[in-house]
């Protein structure tokens, strides 16, 4: 089986829905956590399937 047509896969973007809940304290901290929902970014391939998925937890602080 020859591997070099397996070399290289596009990968597109998709488009997929995000979802975050934050909270600031005391009008300085804030954190926040966001997940993204799963995108499949080999879609154009019939038989390659890849699962993109995101979550993130954010602290912020306030200078003014």
């Amino acid at each position: 089986m020859d591997n070099s047509s397996y070399d290289s896969l596009k990968i597109n973007a998709r488009n997929n829905l995000a979802f975050g809940l934050g909270y600031k304290f005391k009008e300085r901290y804030s954190i926040e956590m966001r997940v993204q929902s799963n995108r499949n970014i080999l879609g154009d391939y019939a038989y390659w399937k890849a699962n993109y998925n995101t979550s993130s937890i954010i602290f912020g602080y306030s200078l003014f």
